[in-house]
């Protein structure tokens, strides 16, 4: 038993070590984004609508990599797939970064008199973000031992939420003919299916 702990505290430290170079560069990346937003767009209203979907979309790839650490080691177990498995909560913690950029993109855009989401929509959004703050605090070993079972259902709900709102948001993109939604929204069904096909095993 305490070689079983001291092994997970161990594997917690190497995470650890990972942890800032990941989020500084989901960081970097989701302000790259909007740079090039900044200057792609013709006015402030546009540069701001614009930085709202490129950080979105570096977001989800941030996520993705998050999401399918798991079940891609589940479902074809190889060395790199346990490096990559290992590497989930560095990959969680990063995506929360971009997440946060993408985020004060968004109050930029509203404050600019952009236009709000469906109430639906706002509703579904506000409950991903309260649950993605949710998993952040709660994203470490001490807590998770605390919390138990209820931890694992807590970061469950929490990726699905995360899965649904990338997914809506790219399938209602896709009759406005955006470019990148079409291989995105793809990318997050593939994602689902093998989540899918994971948790048969």
């Amino acid at each position: 038993m305490q070689r079983t702990v001291a092994v997970r505290a161990g594997g917690e430290r190497r995470a650890f070590s990972k942890l800032g170079p990941a989020c500084a560069l989901a960081g970097l990346s989701a302000l790259g984004a909007v740079l090039v937003a900044v200057l792609a767009g013709e006015s402030e209203l546009q540069r701001w609508q614009l930085a709202v979907r490129y950080t979105a979309r570096v977001a989800c790839l941030w996520f993705l990599a998050a999401y399918l650490a798991r079940p891609l080691h589940t479902l074809a177990a190889r060395p790199f797939t346990r490096a990559w498995q290992a590497l989930r909560r560095p990959f969680g913690l990063a995506y929360a970064s971009a997440m946060g950029v993408h985020l004060a993109a968004v109050v930029v855009y509203l404050a600019q008199g952009g236009r709000w989401p469906r109430l639906f929509s706002r509703a579904y959004l506000s409950l991903a973000v309260v649950m993605l703050i949710a998993m952040v605090v709660t994203s470490n070993l001490g807590v998770q031992r605390r919390l138990g079972s209820a931890w694992r259902r807590l970061h469950r709900v929490g990726m699905h939420l995360q899965w649904g709102a990338f997914a809506g948001a790219f399938a209602f993109s896709v009759p406005k003919h955006e470019y990148f939604a079409w291989p995105l929204l793809l990318l997050t069904l593939i994602a689902a299916l093998l989540r899918g096909f994971a948790s048969l095993q």
